[in-house]
């Protein structure tokens, strides 16, 4: 997923610098047509894979119906991806631009218009969790019965809401919210060296650009801080243990941190 995800930024990143084939006579209900009808094809087909396989975990080989999903999901966001990059290459990302000048008359704010391109594809890989919902609470009631009969500690089933908002959480921001951040400060610099400030000139931009990549990369721990479930870990024998560990060793901490999944 995470590879995926560099793929589609780096479409954002290099866009403006790849000509789109855009059909002169295109216009908008076509263009949301070609957007929006492949990605709910996609989603209606992986959510009828998942419903079979729900079905095939009362079988006599769960594991094979598995198995088949796993690289089904593969293909599917496989498959987004490149969805994504098609939609670039129609101009999807241009016409968001000129809908919004259009529409409100000044410039398009930054970053606005990579998002509102960026959300289909985001939406179709939530349809997709959303579907899969079902199959992962088949699972963890299975493993919740396990660790009733060890004696473990057990704990709340995430509703369906939640889920699919863990899954944007770990599995997209994670890695989506510093590479926007970077996009969000080069369109800034460039916007502002096209204006004529006078801090940002040809000769001083490369080194904008740099100071605020490194400042991103240095705060990206207490972004995913923030992007992740995480409390500090309460104070017991297993937090005394680590922090025993890190000062035989002598590792630096600020603060151990539970990631609550």
């Amino acid at each position: 997923m995470q590879l995926l995800i560099l793929i589609a930024m780096l479409c954002l990143f290099i866009h403006d610098q790849i000509p789109a084939l855009i059909p002169a006579d295109l216009i908008w209900p076509a263009l949301l047509a070609l957007v929006v009808l492949p990605k709910l094809m996609m989603a209606g087909g992986f959510a009828l894979a998942c419903r079979l396989t729900q079905r095939g975990l009362s079988s006599k080989s769960p594991a094979r119906h598995l198995r088949r999903l796993e690289w089904i999901g593969g293909v599917f966001r496989l498959a987004s991806v490149v969805l994504f990059v098609l939609d670039l290459q129609l101009g999807l990302l241009i016409y968001v631009r000129e809908a919004i000048e259009t529409l409100t008359g000044i410039n398009t704010p930054v970053m606005v218009d990579e998002l509102l391109a960026l959300l289909p594809t985001l939406l179709l890989w939530g349809l997709g969790w959303w579907a899969y919902y079902p199959i992962d609470r088949r699972l963890r009631e299975a493993a919740m019965m396990r660790r009733f009969d060890q004696g473990l500690p057990v704990y709340p089933m995430w509703t369906r809401l939640q889920y699919v908002l863990s899954q944007y959480r770990y599995q997209v921001a994670l890695l989506l919210v510093p590479l926007l951040c970077v996009l969000a400060w080069s369109e800034t610099v460039e916007l502002a060296g096209m204006s004529g400030r006078v801090w940002v000139s040809s000769q001083t931009e490369p080194w904008w650009m740099l100071g605020g990549c490194v400042t991103i990369f240095l705060f990206s721990p207490l972004m995913i801080r923030m992007i992740w479930d995480t409390v500090p870990l309460p104070d017991g024998e297993l937090r005394r243990h680590l922090l025993t560990m890190c000062k035989t060793h002598r590792v630096r901490v600020r603060e151990l941190l539970l990631w609550r999944t």
